[in-house]
């Protein structure tokens, strides 16, 4: 009996300072220091980033204008080529008896043409004597017309047969660089499914670089334009960005605006041209495009990383003395690494930069006032 007495006075006991020392340790957790922002309206530049693709700023195709066999290349390839240079010699003995064959016909034709005029100058002065029947006369006047149109129509198949002659020797369109050739020696070219297009010569010493603009961005920005006075609107800086980073050292210039927006994509074409700077960037190449333009003054911008989302719900934490108050936002813009804010919160107003996931309304902080340099080159 007095053992179980001694039990139940125990366990409560236990109980008392295992309550005790959870207490103790609790109130020795540390108030977490936090970095905080203190909020104040700026001009914020608009920006934008677009996938985008580079092109030459010419492009030409070279095409096998005639069918044959594909008898030499003339060219190495990537390499750079001359405006006028032989790039290929399609076998042109074909071609040539076909020349041949047109300037026999217009031997032939001007052999006629000589009889039927020697004929009407025999006619014509004895027709004018009565010598003749006026339908002599006819005949023979009809006779040399028409050995004239068959000269003219052998001359033209003459022609014909030198253009397509020539199309055996291929020759660059433009100065530019060349490609990798889709037919080899010997391949019959010239006709589908065998190669007609041999090969691509690129200009590159400016490239055009294209992209899609979103029909609901693109709108956004034709507003901005409207709305600025002319003599106000301020330039918009286009720079590329690469693959591995990196910007190309180039300004570009915007060239094109497409007339539709695709109904299959929701947006709508745009183009924009840079200089190339030792061939340095090539067509086909990825890359993104950014385009900068100072949009308005006294906005509220702030990083990307102090924002939570809870179901769609955006939202930050408020220092307010020394705890914090969940406070939710609307988003305008996201530009990168920082987010304009519509409403939500204030001017002179701090909040947490980093840690909120560990973060509550009315959590006790340190608050240690802190800078943040967006990767748009903006300070807040």
């Amino acid at each position: 009996m007095v053992l179980q007495h001694t039990r139940r006075l125990a366990l409560p006991l236990f109980l008392l300072l295992l309550a005790t020392s959870c207490n103790e340790k609790a109130a020795e957790i540390p108030v977490k220091t936090l970095p905080v922002l203190t909020l104040k309206k700026q001009a914020i530049p608009y920006w934008g980033e677009f996938p985008a693709q580079v092109y030459g700023i010419q492009d030409i195709p070279i095409r096998a204008r005639v069918e044959g066999f594909l008898e030499k290349i003339h060219f190495e390839e990537g390499s750079s080529v001359k405006k006028g240079q032989l790039l290929y010699s399609i076998d042109p003995m074909s071609y040539q008896a076909k020349l041949n064959a047109a300037k026999s016909e217009l031997a032939q034709a001007k052999v006629a043409g000589v009889k039927a005029k020697n004929d009407l100058d025999r006619i014509k002065p004895l027709a004018e004597d009565n010598a003749v029947s006026k339908s002599d006369l006819d005949a023979a006047i009809a006779s040399f017309d028409a050995s004239e149109a068959a000269i003219k129509a052998a001359e033209a198949k003459v022609s014909l047969a030198q253009i397509e002659l020539g199309y055996a020797d291929i020759q660059a369109p433009i100065n530019g660089v060349i490609g990798k050739t889709i037919a080899t020696t010997g391949e019959f070219v010239g006709r589908s499914p065998n190669p007609v297009i041999l090969n691509t010569v690129s200009r590159i010493d400016s490239i055009k670089v294209e992209f899609f603009i979103p029909e609901q961005r693109y709108l956004q920005l034709a507003r901005i334009r409207q709305e600025e006075k002319e003599q106000d609107r301020k330039p918009m800086d286009f720079s590329i960005i690469l693959s591995d980073g990196s910007t190309l050292d180039a300004k570009g210039t915007f060239s094109f605006l497409d007339r539709a927006v695709e109904s299959a994509t929701g947006s709508i074409r745009a183009q924009v041209v840079f200089p190339n700077k030792n061939n340095f960037v090539r067509p086909g190449q990825f890359v993104r495009l950014r385009v900068t333009q100072e949009r308005e003054e006294n906005v509220i911008a702030i990083p990307a990383r102090a924002i939570a989302d809870l179901q769609g719900q955006k939202f930050v934490f408020v220092v307010q003395g020394d705890s914090t108050v969940k406070r939710n936002i609307q988003i305008r813009d996201v530009l990168r690494d920082l987010v304009i804010v519509g409403q939500g919160i204030n001017e002179g107003e701090k909040i947490v930069l980093e840690g909120i996931q560990t973060l509550k309304s009315g959590s006790k902080i340190n608050a240690e006032e802190a800078k943040f340099e967006s990767v748009n080159d903006i300070k807040l």
